[in-house]
């Protein structure tokens, strides 16, 4: 069993690639993922965690990116109590291709665009594993 997620903040979506169903669709906390972990045996999931590294330069937009950031790792860290999670920041997982050429690539179908990049880290897990990490192994090499 493996399951996608992407939190943003206060949104989580998450997509169950065996049952091809929607777990979670921007939902306010991860308690539906939580739930679906709890169901599951061995499950694995992958989650877009936050990068270490900012470059960015807008003091409004660095705000933001804080928030985002601590919400992203409080829920990776209570979704990590129940299951086999695997994380990447984008710039791991995504290999440098923009958003709709991910999406043209892994030939994703969901109406929304969260679900789509679930899809595609699905997709791109497939093919590049290595771009996982473990969760525990990822906070050692921060």
């Amino acid at each position: 069993m493996t399951l996608a997620v992407d939190c943003d903040l206060r949104k989580v979506f998450a997509y169950d690639s065996d049952a091809k169903r929607v777990v979670a669709n921007g939902e306010a906390d991860i308690t539906s993922v939580i739930l679906w972990c709890r169901r599951q045996v061995a499950p694995t999931v992958l989650f877009e965690v936050a990068s270490a590294v900012d470059y960015t330069n807008s003091k409004a937009i660095a705000h933001h990116k804080r928030r985002w950031t601590m919400f992203n790792i409080a829920m990776a860290e209570r979704l990590s109590q129940w299951c086999d999670l695997h994380v990447a920041p984008s710039s791991a997982w995504t290999k440098g291709f923009d958003v709709k050429a991910r999406h043209r690539m892994a030939k994703c179908i969901l109406p929304n665009k969260d679900l789509r990049e679930c899809e595609a880290m699905l997709w791109f897990h497939a093919h590049e594993q290595r771009a996982w990490v473990p969760w525990a192994q990822y906070l050692r090499e921060l």
